[in-house]
């Protein structure tokens, strides 16, 4: 299990290093070559430092020379490090950011439509995005890059301080381990906190977002639920940062302890150099040196130890983003076409977590081509969840639907050029009028001839507030302008009232006369209209399929819901 877990991190390492190089691999390449210089800066100051130290009390003319090296290579260091800023914060965080919320939802865009009820799936999407908004995948990158420069630091400061006493790296290294050891036990507390509060984060977040809605708003402050809300929200927000505190308070109680050992190291390794010097083992300028490099190998080694941990932190947020990129790749596609005839047989569809309770249970159906259906039934009967199981969104527990004899299947996706929905919870867009309806075809969408100006859409962007029924409206607009074989409604007339319902349907029956035509409503006057009327009950079952002459005949489901609602047509 544990070297399981060492290949992904080193996995998620290597994806988000790839995910930086490939989006500016210069950049890249150049912060990756400075920090490797700038590592060397902490055993070339040592080295100088004996050098000219000896030089000066030898009376030696060659500490003009360190002196003009030392100089140098200062000044070097410091004009590539304008560059430096530059390429890390403009590229490497900036672009490589705008880069990975483009992959991301290029990723939520193919995500499968049933993931996007399951928590777990929702947490995963929660963690990728704050992977991206607090710059995760640019910080590993950042992260690993310094980790090797402390590495290579680290391996020339052993080198120098070595020559003046082979003791001196041991010491520093041992008395350095019970940091790195509860650091390291920190991190793994961090992190087992943070995978058990994550839906609590969401709740959260949003709770806090629900102050800046405005549905909310309204509700806020009729209700009078403002200082609840906000007393909640600070509940959960004092709850979680205790947690993190109390992880936080045991790491900073024992660290305390190894900091004094750190000290106790560096005053031991300048013990046995004032020995060795006082003994003329080595001259003044190793001591001279010391000074200088012994606390940034110290600072070397606790910069080894932070960038692990920091880069152990950050895993846990790049493997979400990664499995949610990597995971959302293009399947085989399947062109639903509707020639001759869609068959539903024997449908039974389960949520996750609905133990034993079946939301569509052994459903069967037949559509025709051409012919215009009504989905009919209780709330609460499986007719929506019925309509995502046709159009592929959600997979079958068993039973099949298909399209001119091709299955429909979670296994693959859906080609929909052919078919046309206007859903029941429809997508409102910052976008103008003619945008919301045709898309990219916006061009050949004239909103006057829907009684409609082509205002930009979002009060809160300077555009225009739509009513309900305009949004209504623009929706069924958006379906009905779609060149398509197979339309889908799910409830298009709720905005007006049942005198007037029968009228707009056979209007939307007319233009799509040549077409097949499935209409989701609760509403029995309409099915006066259709050829066909598909009934279900209360148990999730068809109850009834036929014309509305029939069933009114021979469907008790069908004739109570025609009588509960007949004073709406007298």
């Amino acid at each position: 299990m544990e070297k399981k877990n060492k290949f992904r991190d080193y996995r998620m390492v290597g994806l988000s290093v790839k995910a930086v190089v490939s989006a500016v691999p210069v950049a890249a390449v150049y912060v990756m070559a400075y920090l490797f210089l700038s590592s060397l800066s902490g055993a070339v100051t040592g080295l100088l430092l004996e050098k000219l130290t000896n030089a000066v009390l030898l009376k030696k003319q060659v500490y003009i020379v360190y002196i003009v090296v030392y100089v140098s290579f200062f000044v070097l260091l410091q004009l590539a490090g304008f560059a430096y800023a530059i390429a890390m914060n403009t590229f490497v965080f900036e672009k490589v950011s705008d880069e990975l919320n483009r992959r991301l939802a290029d990723a939520m865009v193919r995500i499968e439509y049933f993931d996007l009820e399951k928590k777990e799936k929702l947490d995963a999407i929660y963690r990728a995005r704050e992977c991206i908004e607090d710059e995760r995948i640019p910080g590993c990158f950042m992260q690993t890059v310094m980790l090797a420069g402390t590495i290579v630091a680290l391996v020339s400061s052993f080198f120098v301080a070595g020559s003046w006493n082979v003791m001196i790296p041991v010491i520093l290294v041992l008395f350095f381990l019970p940091e790195m050891l509860i650091r390291k036990k920190a991190v793994k507390a961090e992190q087992t906190e943070k995978e058990k509060t994550v839906t609590l984060e969401r709740e959260k977040e949003d709770l806090w977002a629900s102050f800046f809605r405005k549905e909310a708003a309204k509700e806020i402050k009729v209700f009078q639920t403002g200082n609840w809300l906000i007393e909640l929200w600070r509940e959960k927000s004092v709850h979680l940062l205790f947690r993190e505190w109390r992880i936080k308070k045991t790491a900073i109680d024992r660290l305390m302890w190894a900091q004094l050992l750190r000290v106790a190291g560096l005053l031991a390794c300048f013990g046995l150099l004032a020995a060795a010097c006082l003994e003329q083992k080595i001259l003044a300028g190793a001591l001279a040196g010391a000074l200088s490099l012994l606390p940034a190998i110290q600072e070397a080694l606790s910069e080894l130890g932070e960038r692990s941990w920091n880069l152990q932190k950050s895993l846990p947020y790049t493997e979400c983003y990664f499995n949610i990129t990597e995971g959302s790749r293009k399947k085989k596609s399947a062109v639903l076409t509707l020639n001759d005839r869609i068959v539903g047989t024997d449908v039974v569809f389960t949520y996750d977590g609905e133990q034993g309770r079946n939301v569509l249970d052994g459903v069967s159906f037949e559509i025709r081509r051409g012919q215009k259906v009504a989905l009919v039934g209780e709330n609460g009967a499986g007719k929506t969840t019925l309509i995502k199981c046709l159009l592929g969104l959600y997979p079958l527990k068993s039973g099949s639907i298909s399209y001119d004899k091709v299955l429909v299947s979670a296994e693959r996706d859906c080609d929909y050029s052919n078919i046309s929905v206007m859903p029941h919870e429809f997508g409102r867009y910052c976008l103008t009028v003619a945008e919301n309806i045709g898309f990219d075809d916006a061009d050949s969408v004239h909103p006057e001839d829907f009684s409609l100006e082509n205002w930009f859409l979002g009060k809160e962007y300077g555009g225009q507030e739509l009513s309900g029924g305009q949004w209504q409206r623009v929706a069924l607009y958006r379906c009905l302008h779609k060149d398509a074989e197979f339309y889908v409604l799910d409830e298009p007339t709720a905005y007006l009232d049942p005198s007037h319902e029968a009228e707009a349907v056979a209007e939307i029956l007319e233009q799509l006369k040549d077409k097949t035509v499935l209409i989701i409503t609760h509403r029995i006057g309409i099915c006066r209209l259709m050829d066909q009327v598909i009934v279900m009950d209360k148990n999730h079952k068809i109850a009834g399929t036929g014309s509305h002459e029939e069933l009114s005949q021979t469907c008790p489901v069908y004739q109570k819901l025609y009588e509960s609602q007949a004073e709406w047509y007298r």
